[in-house]
């Protein structure tokens, strides 16, 4: 891999850390998904587009991330 897409995988490492440390200081952040699963989605911008991170969060203060995807993956 060439030393410009090193760059860009570390940048996208850096905001999926930075977006999960701060469900953990913040896991109210999130917007509730419509489905009654209890399940939120953060979305971290990220280039042309944001990283969308799924979790769940129980009042222990648990946060359990479940997916995450750049919202411009095609996804099937």
């Amino acid at each position: 891999m060439e030393v410009s897409g090193l760059l860009k995988v570390a940048r996208a490492a850096r905001v999926f850390l930075d977006g999960a440390c701060l469900l953990k200081s913040m896991p109210e952040i999130g917007r509730p998904m419509e489905d009654d699963t209890r399940r939120r989605e953060q979305l971290p911008s990220f280039g042309a587009g944001t990283f969308v991170l799924r979790y769940m969060w129980d009042k222990q203060d648990t946060v359990v991330i479940i997916r995450v995807w750049h919202s411009k993956e095609i996804r099937i």
